[in-house]
């Protein structure tokens, strides 16, 4: 669930809504010799109609990494059962990513557009000292698109931010 819940918010800027008070603060552990997969447990945990339209975008991402085990450790089976990392995963932008492992998502995640303006608006955000707002949002919009353009060139990416008047005039008027 946290794997998955990092690969939306953080890698895709998708918001992910706070649980329910309700909700567990852990998932199901990751049990070396259940019966049931680590899969089927968070299935399980998560199917109830209060989790369910989260859980639908996150747990897909979170099962990429079912072949590595809560310690980091690559496992072909989880307990007495093949691991099933297969899914896909649902971006708002660029719809549905197909994958059956890690690997395969990060091949896919590394294509999306929507990843690379995730990634130009973290570092704008950084650059900048504060989260963007809607009133930045058409000339964030232009640094992504550089960005896209040049091919994700990271460096360039980096003065079109240090040359942006999100940059130069980083309070806006009003602001301490």
């Amino acid at each position: 669930i946290r794997r998955g819940a990092f690969i939306v918010e953080r890698m895709a800027c998708e918001h992910i809504s706070q649980p329910p008070p309700s909700a567990a603060s852990e998932g199901p552990p990751d049990i070396a010799n259940s019966e049931s997969t680590n899969r089927e447990r968070v299935v399980a945990a998560t199917s109830a109609p209060t989790c369910a339209a989260c859980h639908q975008q996150i747990n897909p991402a979170g099962f990429a990494f079912e072949h590595y085990d809560s310690m980091g450790g690559y496992r072909v089976h989880d307990g007495q059962h093949p691991v099933d990392a297969a899914g896909t995963l649902t971006l708002s932008e660029d719809g549905p990513v197909d994958f059956s492992d890690a690997v395969e998502l990060a091949g896919a995640l590394s294509e999306s557009v929507q990843v690379h303006d995730c990634y130009a608006k973290h570092w704008i955000n950084y650059a900048i000292g504060r989260t963007t707002t809607d009133d930045n949002s058409d000339a964030v919009r232009t640094l992504q698109e550089r960005f896209i353009a040049n091919q994700g060139d990271i460096p360039q990416l980096m003065v079109d931010i240090a040359t942006s008047h999100l940059f130069r005039f980083r309070r806006t008027l009003g602001e301490p």
